[in-house]
């Protein structure tokens, strides 16, 4: 198990700086997951841990080892690809083994760590199959075997599950979490699926164009993100971004006053944010309650709840979304009373995007 530390990466390529100065710190036997749009450096920076890729300038280091000339085979780290890259010619045993019989490791021990690893991954029986022979969440076992068997310091896994399909997907990222369980190395994954973001890391770093936008547990994340990219980026749906004004200590939106504010706002203008399921159709409950009037444009059935797409009303002409209990019903084209509670509520900069903290709202 390894610290692997980052400090002010950057990678270019020619005169494009496409990683702008990356600080972690990701903690021994950690789970931290990198999320982001393609193409916002995530896959990048993993290669450059990996050794894949060259460091611009800044400093990797692992186990407090700095790692920015090592060859990747020095680094005592394993990498799981996207595409599998098993050898179709060679069984499971054998893509297993195939990288530590290079490496010279004694063939007792080869067996030994090997069937080890196949009893962990459920892959006991399958050891003198070929590749061709199995299932896609199958290959990807193998994969981690192959990675597993080596014993490193830290685990980094490249988009390991994009080419499963959904319930295979389900499947092993629940695999992976009581694989991370068991094991406590540290593990460093890949993702754009927000979905798994949430559901395997311990943090979570959110990337965006080559810059870390927020790093934190998958709470802070959801519940306290810190910016509008962060906020809609994470959450499905994502979170409603209405346009708000400031008008003394009036918030005005959707064409009216609707809250009312305690603390210091920039500017005249701020963006106010509001996850679906925070949103319904009747008041629940005591609390401060705002509503806007919306006219509803889609439904979609999910079964277990309801996504509503609206249109709101009062001159925004924004869309907003909500997701509500299938018993409560309304139909296209109706005009609807949209309630939800003031402290649910985010607010942000309209002209950086970022949070705005130390402000209290309530219904105006």
């Amino acid at each position: 198990m390894a610290e692997i530390k980052l400090e002010e990466v950057r990678k270019s390529y020619g005169p494009a700086e496409v990683v702008h100065g990356v600080d972690l710190t990701i903690p021994d036997g950690e789970f931290l997951v990198l999320v982001g749009p393609s193409g916002c450096g995530k896959s990048t920076i993993l290669r450059m841990i990996a050794g894949l890729e060259t460091v611009t300038s800044g400093r990797i280091s692992i186990d407090r080892r700095i790692v920015n000339r090592l060859e990747p085979k020095d680094r005592d780290i394993a990498m799981v690809f996207q595409n599998y890259a098993l050898y179709p010619h060679m069984s499971v045993y054998q893509n297993m083994a195939y990288g530590l019989k290079v490496r010279g490791v004694h063939k007792a021990d080869i067996h030994n760590r090997v069937n080890e690893a196949a009893v962990t991954l459920g892959l006991g029986e399958y050891l003198d199959r070929k590749p061709r022979a199995l299932s896609g969440g199958q290959r990807q076992r193998v994969a981690m075997g192959r990675a597993l068997v080596r014993n490193p310091k830290a685990f980094l896994f490249d988009e390991p599950l994009s080419n499963l399909d959904a319930k295979l997907r389900n499947q092993m990222r629940v695999e992976l979490k009581q694989l991370h369980a068991r094991l406590k190395n540290t593990f460093v994954y890949v993702t754009h699926d927000q979905v798994e973001a949430m559901t395997l890391g311990q943090r979570i770093m959110v990337l965006r164009d080559g810059n870390v936008e927020q790093v934190g547990t998958p709470d802070e994340i959801y519940n306290q993100p810190a910016s509008t990219f962060v906020a809609g980026f994470i959450g499905a749906p994502s979170m409603n971004i209405l346009s708000g004004s400031v008008d003394g200590d009036a918030i005005r939106f959707a064409g009216k006053a609707g809250l009312v504010h305690a603390g210091s706002l920039p500017g005249r203008e701020v963006k106010i944010g509001v996850r679906p399921e925070h949103l319904c159709l009747r008041k629940e409950g005591e609390g401060d309650y705002c509503q806007v009037r919306a006219k509803v444009a889609l439904i979609e059935p999910l079964g277990g709840d309801t996504v509503v797409h609206c249109r709101l009303n009062g001159g925004s002409d924004e869309n907003i979304i909500i997701r509500v209990h299938p018993d409560e019903k309304v139909g296209e084209n109706e005009t609807a009373i949209l309630y939800f509670k003031a402290d649910t509520l985010h607010l942000f900069d309209a002209e950086t995007q970022r949070r705005i903290n130390g402000v209290q709202v309530c219904a105006g």
